[in-house]
């Protein structure tokens, strides 16, 4: 697969294409955010094609691809919509609800054979064009290499493009997303976010904010390390938290990357690592140490109030029941799916 990559003008993907990139990514999905998908993924494949952007990664040996990313008109950016990218409106729980509902002891992966009818918003005549046309590019080149195609990582908004194709996706790895102007709100009314927020400032007086920078970043380090001590590797979802620092330091700031670590009288006890693309902002790395209490709210409010946006989009649960329960404390939400597509 790698040398029809290769003739068919594909390249590597480095921290320094990011310019390029963010020509055609417009969104919504955290995973597809530039530092999140750099520091994740080993071997990425681009190639422009038809006005479209066109990758192919490679992990543990299989090959999977992005959907076509349709390049950015001069007049601005897309920008995200919550009725078109998402599947349910905003509702308390709405995390929970979806995986209640799956059927007992069944994968959790949901599956259609044409989940395109639940595609709300179709695109213009030109731009869906453009995108079928690099669509059958990059089948092709899965149908050289005698690989079925398989596209992962696909907005409810871009559903229409895989009519045909058998579609589903894992309620666990759903986006949560928001309001930013919601998350920043402080009042009776999101009472579990808020209290965890003010005692935090109460407890801890000598909190300090820093930033995400090549200086700080011992800092995150700390943090980091401070997190993993007396933790099984086995918690990890997405391999070593530690070489995915690495990649978001060593990245940087070619990678787009922001971010801040919070210390008590000097020592690090938490940090958020994301970036601010379009008019989002997405956290896509966090961890704190679980002895402070309204630690982990403080440090999503205190990143928000530092790279406006008009949305926030606090990544997934995977599924940890933990993890889950404090991203309810900032219901309601939206939930984001990301759809697979394999022929």
């Amino acid at each position: 697969m790698k040398n029809i990559l290769k003739n068919a003008g594909f390249l590597p993907l480095k921290n320094s294409d990011r310019p390029l990139y963010q020509k055609y990514f417009g969104g919504p999905l955290l995973d597809l955010c530039f530092c999140a998908l750099s520091a994740y993924w080993e071997e990425i494949y681009y190639k422009e094609y038809q006005g479209c952007l066109c990758l192919i990664l490679k992990e543990e040996g299989r090959f999977f691809a992005l959907p076509p990313m349709e390049r950015i008109l001069p007049e601005g950016a897309p920008r995200f919509n919550a009725d078109k990218d998402c599947f349910a409106p905003p509702a308390a729980g709405a995390y929970s609800s979806s995986r209640e509902n799956s059927s007992p002891g069944a994968s959790p992966s949901i599956q259609s054979e044409n989940a395109g009818g639940k595609y709300k918003s179709a695109p213009q005549k030109n731009s869906l064009g453009q995108k079928h046309a690099a669509l059958e590019f990059i089948c092709s080149l899965f149908s050289r290499a005698r690989i079925k195609p398989r596209f992962e990582y696909v907005p409810l908004s871009q559903l229409e493009l895989f009519k045909g194709f058998s579609v589903g996706f894992d309620p666990r790895f759903s986006d949560c997303v928001l309001p930013q102007e919601q998350l920043l709100r402080l009042s009776w009314k999101f009472k579990h976010k808020t209290a965890d927020y003010n005692y935090f400032v109460r407890t801890v007086p000598g909190a300090e904010i820093h930033p995400f920078n090549s200086q700080n970043a011992p800092l995150f380090e700390e943090a980091l390390n401070n997190w993993c001590a007396g933790r099984d590797c086995a918690q990890c979802l997405f391999g070593c938290e530690k070489e995915i620092l690495k990649k978001y330091i060593s990245g940087y700031p070619s990678n787009g990357a922001c971010g801040i670590t919070v210390t008590d009288r000097g020592r690090p006890i938490g940090c958020i690592i994301g970036e601010a693309s379009n008019n989002c902002l997405y956290y896509c790395f966090g961890k704190s140490d679980k002895r402070y209490n309204g630690l982990s709210v403080y440090m999503y409010i205190e990143f928000a109030r530092r790279f406006p946006a008009e949305w926030v989009n606090l990544g997934s649960d995977g599924g940890l029941e933990g993890l889950k329960l404090f991203k309810d404390k900032f219901a309601p939400y939206y939930r984001l799916d990301k759809y697979w597509a394999e022929l």
